[in-house]
């Protein structure tokens, strides 16, 4: 059930990402476009971490990084981001009262809290998502097969 992070899907969805940031089409990469692409997959690095991933992937030491040189290093913070253990801290996070399981209304909460301001109809509309019906309830299982799904377009869910 677990997604891979180096799937050709995930790779596809990050071709598409770095392609975008490429603007001028070199087939590399800066620093400043680095981290932007890191930040639209959901990895908000400190500039120190930036710097160090760019230093790591830099291979020819020309300050501009290539795809495969970019998903090479970008593979193990995807694998540590997608991991059980942290979707379940993800998980917490919204499963305020502790009870197994969360509700529309502690989604709406947490998202708004997170400044991604969401209505109560989109929120219902996402729950039946997550959990393949009209409960109200989101439980953790249901919470780590939506997101770790191979169907799932994971790079945009937390």
């Amino acid at each position: 059930m677990s997604r891979s992070p180096a799937s050709k899907e995930l790779i596809n969805e990050l071709r598409l990402i770095y392609d975008k940031h490429d603007v001028n089409r070199t087939g590399k990469i800066d620093i400043r476009q680095l981290y932007q692409i890191m930040f639209d997959v959901g990895y908000a690095p400190t500039e120190g971490e930036v710097h160090e991933f760019m230093a790591e992937a830099d291979e020819d030491d020309n300050s501009y990084i290539g795809f495969d040189a970019f998903i090479k290093m970008l593979a193990p913070k995807l694998n540590e981001m997608f991991s059980e253990e942290n979707l379940g801290k993800a998980f917490a996070v919204f499963d305020r009262r502790k009870e197994g399981y969360f509700n529309a209304h502690d989604l709406v909460l947490v998202m708004t809290s997170m400044g991604q301001a969401i209505s109560e109809a989109d929120s219902m509309m996402l729950m039946a998502d997550i959990s393949g019906d009209y409960e109200n309830r989101v439980y953790l299982q249901a919470f780590l097969d939506y997101l770790l799904s191979d169907t799932a377009d994971s790079m945009h869910r937390l």
